[in-house]
């Protein structure tokens, strides 16, 4: 019995060293890992994302409670910079409970990072909670970090709009990084952000002009940190003299901004941009101003920042209703309405995904857990087993256990797998939802757009019928009969004409009629000749002068005008509506799905895709050239309509994306002799190599952030192959092209 305790003894004990060892290894690992982060950090985020995952999943495997604090720490930066405030704040809760729990020494910088994130969100109050508990937790002799967080609460009283306790707090800052090596260039740009607040103009110009000789007083140290203090400090003197009417300074002040940013400083030159438009604005240099905001509108589009870019274009409509172009300020007043309404409706979305994928990551990971837990305990146990039990008996006991194990592992996949189907299928329906999300906003756009043109209508319209039905008997009542019919012809035969021509040429045939009219004595010939031109009646036209001979010429050609103008604004009426219902009815099948899941539907796939691209309609008016090439005749294939529909605008939808705003997407169809090719070709930037053997995983994606959830193409290749196809694709430079091949219907 002595012996089996001594060798139990012996086996924990090397357990334990090689824990230790571990350990250390796995440290050495975690600080690789890292430091690969910090190199693209603040650079390349999708790399900074790849090694912060590979760091919170290593942390995760190790156990180690150090390195699950700084591994969530990494997970909350990411989300920040990502715009996904729910899950940074996520990440944040559960590194600072882990800090708390073990009394981590950094745990003050936890809380000052977590108060800046809610900062960033305007919940200020949130902010400053956890910048006083930094504070209280930081070390009375460390003057550098206290003065950091004064600084980030005189800011946020900054933003609560209290500018005087701000200042309190900057000054207070001030004093404590005297002590240090560090100049106070930070906060002597917040006293001054505050003096301006509060209209005390000269001394924010004081302390904004200080902090810029602080700046080029260490030009022997001047580094990227300085760079940007000192645009900061001229972005707000542009501001400064822009409150001050001084715009000639505004505009100087921009241009030294403007010479200081690089390409990657992406919101302070947005920034910079934007107010230069604004101080044009004022100078009513509205097409310098407009040059400004398109600028800075385009830098916005690539961050993917949706929600600044609804704030941007107000400015921008306001530019080209200075301008006289009153359609494109009413383009972009209702742009900016569509992208906030569509910035909310997408962040319900990613809220509920969210809670969605939280709690499906909490479960995976328990169930992993217990797993790992319950699998190297009976791991242990059978090799103590092996070297104590020598007997047939022990390994007979040693076949039933794994027997067993086998089996409830066996029940535990099947379990897993099934929950797992149900997930897919909440996710395809996520999914949709989001693209339709997507959609909403062009679509909200195609309907306003004919309504808006009815309700222009239906007034002149209007107005013409009632003059017709008041005047057409007196006005023609000295018209002979066989005239009468010619006149009336006219109508029918301006009504279908034509009337587009040039602005020289429509001048010049103006002053012609204004002559001849003047000539015949007939009164107002100026409105006359607007009228004559207006239903499409030139200088040149055989039936002009048999206009002239009528009795009454004046009143009949009030007349004609009358009656073509509402005969076609009545047809153009029509058009518009028959618009609104094309549409609403793809939205309504694009909307509610064949419930029945049938598969068995014939299909046309030219009429399939183009319902599809009714929905897409809106994005490709600005700059997207559609080619389609589809086949005189087209067999049919076999399937559910909604499904394939959804492959489609999935499919379309990333092209559409890849051109960004300018370009050509190509769709052909061909017929093969056992099946169809549907051919989706864009001219776009491709898809990069890295990304082409995970292009079809779930939650992958290359996209912007807002603009993807990494499922479109996952969940569209499980539904051609549920339909027996297969989807493929080529990508290089400036081409993608995505082949889906469907097999024919079989007919009976």
């Amino acid at each position: 019995m002595s012996t089996k305790l001594l060798s139990l003894f012996f086996l924990v004990a090397c357990s334990s060293l090689i824990r230790v060892f571990s350990q250390d290894l796995n440290q050495l690992e975690f600080e690789n890992i890292v430091s690969k982060f910090s190199m693209f950090a603040d650079g390349n985020l999708d790399s900074a994302q790849h090694y912060g995952d590979k760091a919170y999943a290593y942390a995760y495997l190790c156990e180690d409670s150090l390195l699950l604090i700084r591994g969530n720490n990494i997970k909350a930066y990411l989300f920040k910079r990502l715009g996904n405030y729910d899950s940074s704040v996520h990440y944040y809760t559960k590194a600072i409970g882990l800090a708390e729990s073990y009394e981590w020494d950094n745990t003050a910088l936890l809380y000052n990072l977590y108060a800046l994130l809610h900062q960033d969100y305007g919940y200020h109050d949130i902010a400053l909670e956890y910048l006083f508990l930094s504070l209280d937790a930081r070390d009375k002799n460390d003057f550098e970090g206290r003065s950091v967080v004064l600084n980030n609460i005189g800011l946020t009283y900054m933003l609560l709009r209290m500018p005087e306790k701000g200042i309190q707090y900057f000054k207070e800052s001030i004093r404590l990084t005297q002590s240090t090596t560090d100049p106070w260039i930070s906060q002597l740009i917040n006293i001054g952000i505050s003096f301006k607040n509060i209209s005390l103009l000269d001394s924010s110009e004081y302390y904004l002009d200080s902090a810029i000789s602080v700046i080029l007083s260490h030009k022997d140290e001047f580094n990227n940190s300085m760079r940007l203090d000192l645009a900061e400090a001229f972005i707000n003197k542009l501001l400064l003299h822009q409150a001050m009417d001084q715009l000639d300074k505004a505009d100087h002040y921009f241009k030294k901004v403007d010479s200081l940013l690089i390409e990657s400083d992406k919101i302070k030159r947005t920034y910079a941009l934007w107010n230069a438009g604004i101080t044009k604005l004022k100078q009513d240099s509205l097409e310098l101003a407009l040059q400004f905001l398109k600028h800075a509108e385009g830098i916005v589009k690539k961050m993917g920042a949706g929600a600044h870019l609804s704030q941007l274009y107000p400015d921008i409509a306001r530019a080209f209703q200075k301008l006289g172009h009153n359609d494109s300020a009413i383009f972009y007043f209702n742009k900016s309405d569509s992208l906030e309404e569509e910035w909310k409706r997408e962040e319900r979305i990613r809220r509920v995904n969210l809670i969605e994928l939280e709690r499906l990551e909490k479960s995976s990971q328990k169930e992993l857990a217990n797993k790992e837990k319950e699998l190297s305990a009976q791991s242990f146990y059978l090799f103590i087993l092996s070297i104590i039990l020598v007997l047939v008996g022990a390994i007979v006991i040693i076949l039933y256990r794994s027997n067993r194990f086998r089996k409830l592992t066996h029940s535990q996949i099947t379990e897993t797998l099934e929950k797992l189907h149900t997930t897919q299928d909440q996710l395809v329906a996520q999914e949709k939802m989001a693209a339709l999300g997507q959609l909403v906003s062009g679509i909200a756009h195609e309907i306003n757009t004919p309504l808006g043109a009815i309700q222009g209508l239906i007034p002149p319209v209007s107005d013409h019928f009632s003059f017709v039905v008041s005047q057409l008997h007196q006005g023609l009542k000295d018209v002979p009969e066989d005239k009468l019919s010619l006149v009336l012809g006219w109508a029918q035969k301006y009504t279908v004409k034509n009337t587009t021509i040039s602005t020289l040429a429509r001048r010049d045939h103006k002053k012609h009629l204004v002559k001849i009219f003047s000539e015949q004595g007939l009164s107002r010939p100026r409105d006359l000749a607007d009228k004559l031109l207006a239903i499409g009646m030139t200088p040149e036209d055989e039936n002009l002068v048999t206009l002239l001979s009528l009795p009454g010429p004046v009143k009949v050609i009030h007349l004609l005008h009358s009656i073509v103008m509402h005969e076609r604004g009545t047809s153009q009426m029509e058009l518009v509506v028959n618009k609104i219902s094309k549409m609403v009815s793809a939205l309504q099948t694009y909307s509610q799905p064949n419930r029945s899941g049938d598969r068995n539907t014939p299909i046309d796939l030219r009429e399939n895709i183009d319902q599809s691209l009714v929905l897409l309609a809106n994005e490709f008016k600005h700059g997207i050239r559609l080619v389609k090439q589809y086949p005189g005749k087209l067999s049919l294939v076999q399937g559910n309509p909604d499904s394939l529909g959804q492959v489609w605008t999935n499919v379309l939808m990333n092209a559409i994306q890849a051109v960004e705003g300018k370009g050509t997407i190509t769709i052909i169809v061909e017929e093969l002799p056992k099946s169809i090719l549907v051919k989706i070709t864009d001219d776009g930037y491709g898809i990069p190599l890295e990304a082409r053997d995970k292009i079809f995983e779930a939650f992958y994606t290359t996209k912007k952030r807002g603009y993807g959830t990494g499922l479109g193409l996952n969940i569209s290749k499980r539904i051609v192959e549920q339909h027996g196809g297969r989807v493929s694709f080529e990508s290089k430079r400036e081409q993608t092209i995505f082949a889906i091949e469907l097999l024919k219907a079989l007919l009976g």
